[in-house]
């Protein structure tokens, strides 16, 4: 059994992650995995960030980070022309049980050269058109957007959806039911062992003795570690030697850290980075 998995992300974030997690999985279930990455970019690769690196993957991250967005918008659409041919001949290199794609916005090169091969595409869902998102699009081509998200779902085998909530959302949307699951993100447990004791971490970040609640993953709105640190303020009412180790980065961290200092929670929060 062979499967073929389709993205356009830049693979070294959370999405590597992602993405790596489900091919390793396809083949422990037995699958031998091809993946099709933009030009210039291999998933999970260690190295310089996107912003350092050079050749292709630089200057899309370039693009991405300072071109108005209309014209990324743009861009993502004509990806579509060399994506399809290259999602294609992976099709085409051995029969193919499936093509498992991450959904982006305006990518319908998996959806159409999936049907053009006769091969049956499963669509992982991350977000919607009617998911608020922390990049703002243009509302220039959100109509576009939308029509072309349906397209892509209407011609889906079947579609992953990583939450409930978006699970409803594709609902919503007109796809019938039987056609949604959903497939909550998850830890690896051969890189996440509870049995390993926290010692050292706890004498590293000062918490040694306290009840620790974790994070680990990206700081945005969506993740809500500000429910966290409500949930821990809370908490300290009832067990006063509670903490957070927070791991990760993001857009939100600032303003978190800022809030942790405006409540005078520092003794009992620690960002690890």
């Amino acid at each position: 059994m062979r499967i073929v998995v389709d993205h356009r992300t830049q693979g070294q974030g959370v999405e590597g992650v992602h993405l790596l997690g489900m091919a390793h999985a396809f083949e422990r279930a037995g699958a031998a995995v091809t993946i099709v990455s933009p030009p210039g970019v291999e998933v999970g690769r260690p190295g310089a960030a996107p912003r350092q690196a050079g050749g292709l993957r630089g200057l899309w991250w370039t693009l991405a980070e300072h071109a108005p967005e209309t014209v990324f918008e743009l861009m993502e659409l004509a990806y579509n022309v060399p994506a399809y041919f290259r999602i294609r001949r992976a099709l085409r290199e051995r029969e193919t049980a499936f093509l498992y794609e991450r959904y982006a916005f305006f990518h319908i090169a998996g959806a159409l050269a999936a049907r053009s091969a006769n091969v049956p595409l499963v669509l992982e869902v991350n977000y919607t058109a009617a998911t608020p998102l922390y990049r703002k699009r243009s509302r220039l081509l959100r109509p576009l957007a939308r029509a072309l998200e349906r397209l892509a779902f209407d011609r889906t085998r079947l579609i992953v959806a990583v939450s409930s909530v978006l699970r409803d959302q594709v609902i919503a949307g007109g796809i019938a039911p039987d056609r949604v699951i959903t497939l909550p993100n998850a830890a690896d447990p051969e890189r996440f062992r509870p049995e390993i004791p926290g010692t050292s971490v706890r004498a590293r970040y000062g918490l040694d003795g306290a009840r620790v609640v974790g994070f680990t993953g990206a700081f945005f709105p969506w993740h809500g570690v500000g429910l966290l640190l409500d949930a821990l303020t809370a908490l300290l009412h009832e067990i006063p030697d509670a903490a957070a180790l927070l791991v990760g980065d993001g857009p939100e961290r600032a303003a978190l850290e800022e809030r942790v200092r405006r409540e005078g929670l520092e003794r009992r929060v620690r960002f690890a980075g």
